[in-house]
């Protein structure tokens, strides 16, 4: 069977151009019913208007300015920062923002869309509102900076009057311990009628509580160094001192115990040459190295090697370890050193009253809480004048622009809805051609098939059309002559050509097709016999107005000869066996050594033979015939025959190693084979012959009706012989009755 390069599976793109022009009509519909959809919905909706505004955000303004001087008052420095833009962005998307701008605009709530951006990252704002109102759109964008302004500026102003109620609690603080300490010296200045203590037990009381601080501190450290080590060593003595690794290698005895083999298999190989293998020096050579064998059989081919080595973990804990004992005892002496220093000045204190102690210690103390209020005093002050000075954190940079329509985009939404209703359109159209199971491309049989294409036969629609003569021309005959030149390149070389035209069901027009393909062939010149093979349901006596018996049952069966058979027609050099009466047994008749001898004797006869055969798949008798003849033509009616069908009938002839010549594609109209640009030029060219010629003539045989008396014909009775009343053949054959004769 030719399977050559005609056989792909590929589709190109110009089959995909093809499938979309001839699905044209769905692509329109879907890409109007959508484009329809998108314009009515467009019109119907409600139309939205853009109004848009910058402001700018000083993220470093801390609303009044850097302080460096107490760290609480710092902290609330810090707090009044108006933080990042994407925070500024959430605070205007706040509902309470959004509430407080529809109050201000007088906007109904809900009516504006608000989208807020960073422009560029840079401290602006880029600020847009969208209502189906443009003045509500440019009204809500205009009140809405100065309720985020008031916002911020009413934060900022809460914070200040936080910070400074803090400050003023602090003093009050200050103020309360100064009092009391105030209170404790005057009573004790009284009692003791010292004013005021000698400068050196001023300093000397200072040191006493410096070496105090230090003292904690230092007691600190060594406990935090302490707490260290002892973590320390604890992890270390969760680790292992050791790690062992384990690697499994090819077990190295192997290797020597084979090499003992190589060396006692060669020392015994040249004692042999001496000695017998009986030898008594032989044999213990021979058990040494048996010995050997059964040692390497007993020996594992891999062995485990271990790998000991300290862990190296333990070297970086030590020093872990060693570094925190120097911290622990650095932290030991200082505080050593803190003790000492402490003790010293105790021993200087020592000789003071305990009333000079005292006296000195509270004076030191009245002193620190009135540096204290004055502090926090200034700080009120320093915080009021800069809050009074500090710039505004936030400013309108562009007044709201008058507002204009974004939405509906006619345009767009047109041209989307366009586009993709012609994408849908298509997705349809190669949805309907997958699903769709029939030949409507020529290039689907010739894929399928791995076959070329022979030839296109047009659809013929007069009811009692004929193929004339040669001189009566047509698009028809024409295309039978092309059909006919190519089977000839096709079969070149080879004498006796033998070809059977089969479909692959009944009604795709094969029987049409032998009839005037061997009429083609007969005006050629060549010697040309029709044979109907298709005993169950024959047709071609009735193309050519011929008797159906005797046929060629009736030449298997031995009945009748080949020559009495044969019969002549109006045509040189055209003769038809007919089917004969219709055998019970088709299959087994036309697979017969009769039938392969009658093959030989058709191939003498004349120089091209062509069956008619039953469909493909409608029996087994194709399949039969298709392994005998020379090359198969498979007709297909276009827009009809199933793919399905014709791959199954493909896979039947490849079982039978048929030889497919081609394929004639049947029944084309201009209309459907127009979407394929090669083969509707191809066509095109036989409508340049295509004329109506006057029919001459007249029907003036007799047609016979189909016989069914075969076992009357093996019984040898006289219903085998034609009618005695027959009339001749007419001068003109009757190839093609109508178009439901095509169907045949």
């Amino acid at each position: 069977m030719q399977t050559s390069s005609w056989a792909s599976s590929e589709i190109s793109l110009r089959d995909y151009i093809n499938i979309l022009r001839r699905r044209r009509l769905i692509i329109v519909v879907a890409a109007l019913i959508i484009f329809g959809v998108g314009a009515v919905t467009t019109y119907r909706m409600a139309p939205v208007y853009r109004s848009t505004t910058r402001m700018l955000v000083d993220v470093n303004s801390r609303g009044y300015g850097p302080y460096s001087g107490d760290p609480l008052l710092s902290q609330f420095f810090i707090q009044s920062n108006v933080g990042d833009v994407s925070t500024q962005i959430e605070v205007l998307r706040s509902e309470g923002v959004m509430t407080a701008a529809y109050k201000e605009s007088g906007v109904a709530p809900g009516t504006v869309t608000l989208s807020v951006s960073q422009a560029a990252q840079t401290a602006v704002l880029d600020i847009a509102a969208e209502s189906q109102n443009a003045d509500s759109a440019r009204r809500f964008l205009d009140a809405l900076p100065r309720v985020y302004i008031k916002n911020v500026t009413w934060n900022r102003k809460e914070e200040i009057n936080n910070a400074i109620e803090f400050m003023r609690e602090r003093v009050a603080e200050e103020m309360a311990q100064l009092r009391l300490v105030q209170t404790e010296l005057q009573q004790l200045r009284s009692i003791s009628k010292v004013y005021s203590v000698a400068e050196g037990t001023k300093q000397l009381v200072a040191m006493q509580a410096q070496s105090i601080a230090d003292i904690r501190k230092a007691e600190i450290a060594v406990q935090t160094s302490q707490a260290m080590v002892q973590a320390l060593q604890q992890q270390r003595a969760g680790l292992p001192e050791w790690q062992v690794t384990t690697q499994t290698v090819t077990n190295p005895e192997i290797a020597r115990t084979e090499e003992e083999i190589h060396k006692l298999e060669t020392q015994r190989s040249g004692m042999l040459v001496l000695f017998k293998p009986a030898a008594p020096e032989v044999k213990e050579v021979d058990a040494r190295l048996q010995a050997m064998k059964d040692r390497l059989a007993r020996t594992p081919a891999t062995t485990t090697l271990t790998n000991k080595v300290r862990n190296p973990d333990l070297l970086a804990m030590d020093t872990q370890i060693a570094a925190a004992k120097r911290a622990s005892l650095a932290a030991r002496l200082e505080l050593a050193g803190a003790r000492s220093n402490s003790e010293n000045v105790n021993a200087r204190l020592s000789g003071i009253s305990s009333q000079d102690i005292r006296q000195a210690k509270l004076e030191a103390e009245a002193e620190r809480h009135k540096q204290a209020a004055s502090s926090f005093s200034r700080n009120i002050d320093d915080l009021s004048v800069r809050a009074k000075a500090a710039p505004d954190p936030v400013r309108v940079i562009g007044a709201p622009r008058v507002a204009w329509k974004v939405a509906p985009n006619t345009a767009s939404n047109l041209i989307y809805a366009a586009v993709v209703g012609l994408l849908v359109g298509i997705c349809l159209a190669l949805l309907q051609e997958y699903l769709d199971d029939r030949i409507n491309m020529p290039e689907d049989a010739r894929r399928i098939m791995g076959a070329p294409v022979l030839g296109f036969v047009p659809l013929v629609e007069e009811t009692k059309a004929r193929l004339v003569r040669q001189s009566h021309g047509g698009s028809l005959l024409e295309s039978y002559r092309v059909l006919r030149t190519n089977v000839r390149f096709a079969t070149v070389g080879n004498e006796g050509t033998t070809l059977l035209i089969t479909s692959t069901v009944p009604g795709e027009g094969k029987s049409l097709t032998v009839a005037n393909l061997a009429v083609a062939m007969a005006l050629d010149g060549r010697s040309v016999i029709a044979v109907d093979t298709d005993l169950r349901r024959p047709t071609l006596h009735d193309k050519f107005d011929c008797v159906q018996r005797p046929g060629l049952t009736n030449v298997l069966v031995g009945n009748t000869s080949l020559d009495e058979a044969l019969q002549e027609t109006a045509i040189p050099g055209l003769r038809v066996l007919t089917s004969g009466p219709l055998p019970p047994n088709p299959a087994e008749l036309l697979n017969s050594p009769a039938m392969r001898q009658l093959h030989a004797q058709l191939r003498e006869r004349a120089d091209v033979v062509i069956y008619d055969s039953p469909p493909f798949l409608a029996s087994a008798d194709a399949q039969v015939l298709s392994a005998d003849v020379d090359g198969v033509l498979y007709v297909v009616q276009f827009g009809e025959a199933r793919k399905s069908a014709i791959r199954h009938a493909n896979d039947l002839m490849a079982q039978a190693h048929a030889n497919v010549l081609g394929i004639v594609f049947n029944k084309i109209t201009l209309s459907g084979i127009r979407d394929d640009y090669y083969y509707y030029g191809y066509y095109r060219y036989y409508r340049y012959y295509d004329y109506k010629p006057k029919l001459e003539g007249a029907d003036r045989g007799t047609r016979r009706g189909r016989h069914s008396d075969y076992e009357s014909m093996l019984a040898g009775s006289e219903g085998l012989s034609p009618d005695s009343g027959a009339e001749p053949v007419d001068g003109e054959t009757r190839a093609i009755e109508s178009d439901k004769e095509q169907s045949a």
